[in-house]
């Protein structure tokens, strides 16, 4: 798990020569919780010596796929940088997508000994408490076709794009295939949905034919929903995903 660690994690040379060296460690946190796929574990060597000045950074790790903690990293730096006297200290942050969700708090010391390049563990502390997620109603949203039976919907026209939209008023169902519109009705009971009577316009269109005739055959065969913020997935009786949609807002 450590070299595999090491092998997806990217790390900046900053012009390195041939003969760098590296600071290893480790990086945890006490809360419980997992990351979730896309964050980001950042972890720099920095000159800390000079206490009114930015720190200078010596090398610089960033792992976009870390897993969960305890994780290791390497930092790879140029030993020539190292000055004696000089203070150098390690710093970690782990961000999720633009939000820092968590940092060091205080200072790790490293290389006192130059020899010695273990940074040892290294705690991040948190400092962005995920948002609480707010499901987008079934009704009344605009939802744009991203997946077919797990494969992503590219839409090339020439009509409107892919999307559902069930509107409250006589339980009506609209949208487009691609190419034609469509209408239909439905009912929703909890997690239950059927869609049904569904009859388009009758244009031939040179790309999208395919799409379109598999997602009136999702339509036709969903059985239930589930919305997840701004995701819709439509599956069929057996619980098999159909179709993904994401909620556009115009």
């Amino acid at each position: 798990m450590y070299l595999k660690t090491l092998l997806i994690a990217t790390t900046l040379s900053l012009g390195l020569p041939a003969g760098a060296a590296n600071v290893t460690g480790t990086v945890v946190y006490l809360e419980r919780m997992a990351l979730p796929p896309d964050a980001v574990l950042e972890v720099r060597l920095e000159d800390v010596s000079l206490a009114d000045a930015p720190a200078r950074t010596l090398g610089l790790s960033t792992n976009p796929q870390p897993g969960q903690v305890p994780i290791p990293f390497s930092v790879q730096y140029d030993p020539a940088s190292v000055q004696p006297g000089h203070r150098y200290a390690v710093r970690a942050t782990l961000r999720v997508g633009d939000a820092l969700w968590f940092t060091t708090t205080r200072m790790y010391p490293v290389l006192a000994d130059p020899a010695n390049t273990d940074a040892g563990t290294i705690r991040v502390e948190r400092v962005h408490a995920e948002p609480a997620r707010v499901d987008r109603p079934l009704a009344n949203t605009y939802w744009r076709l991203v997946t077919l039976d797990g494969q992503p919907v590219h839409f090339r026209g020439p009509g409107r794009e892919p999307h559902l939209l069930l509107h409250v008023d006589a339980m009506r169902a609209t949208g487009s295939g691609g190419c034609n519109t469509y209408t239909g009705t439905y009912q929703a009971d909890g997690k239950k949905l059927s869609i049904t009577s569904v009859a388009s316009t009758m244009m031939a269109c040179v790309d999208g034919m395919e799409v379109e005739s598999a997602f009136y055959a999702a339509l036709a065969a969903t059985n239930g929903y589930r919305t997840a913020g701004d995701s819709l997935t439509l599956t069929d009786a057996s619980g098999k995903v159909l179709a993904t949609f994401q909620a556009v807002d115009f």
